[in-house]
């Protein structure tokens, strides 16, 4: 659950991305998956610094303050100062574009690491527990 909110929260971020003068992708055919992928894996090692001229901040690592995720029902965990590694590497896995309904179908996978202070709060009996998270893993 927790690799599937960084992915989203990742991949939003990329999309605020717009081309540079010093960062450059070639036109790719839409059922050309190999320049699709090089094009892919150029631009997550371009932005994985950031690039200051447009403001993109580096996200890798990732930084996060918080990530709220309901784990179960009544089960409330709170990671705070995320900080997600990996993100730079992924690998575009699979790819489908349908230009009728406009829409991009994707599969990235990264082998990822995170680290984070965590409180998981039951809510029934408002009691909190505290401490530190760390994980590694593969992010699809």
């Amino acid at each position: 659950m927790f690799t599937k909110v960084i992915s989203l929260l990742f991949l939003v971020h990329c999309v605020r991305c717009a081309p540079a003068e010093d960062f450059q992708t070639r036109p790719c055919a839409v059922d050309d998956f190999q320049c699709i992928n090089e094009s892919f894996e150029a631009f997550m090692t371009k932005t994985a610094s950031g690039i200051p001229a447009l403001d993109v901040k580096a996200n890798d690592p990732l930084m996060l303050d918080s990530v709220v995720s309901n784990v179960f029902e009544g089960v409330v965990v709170h990671f705070k100062n995320v900080t997600v590694t990996g993100l730079s590497k992924q690998k575009l896995t699979e790819y489908k574009m349908d230009t009728l309904a406009k829409s991009i179908v994707f599969t990235v996978t990264s082998d990822i690491s995170t680290a984070s202070d965590v409180e998981v709060e039951y809510e029934e009996t408002k009691k909190k527990f505290t401490g530190t998270h760390t994980g590694s893993g593969i992010l699809r």
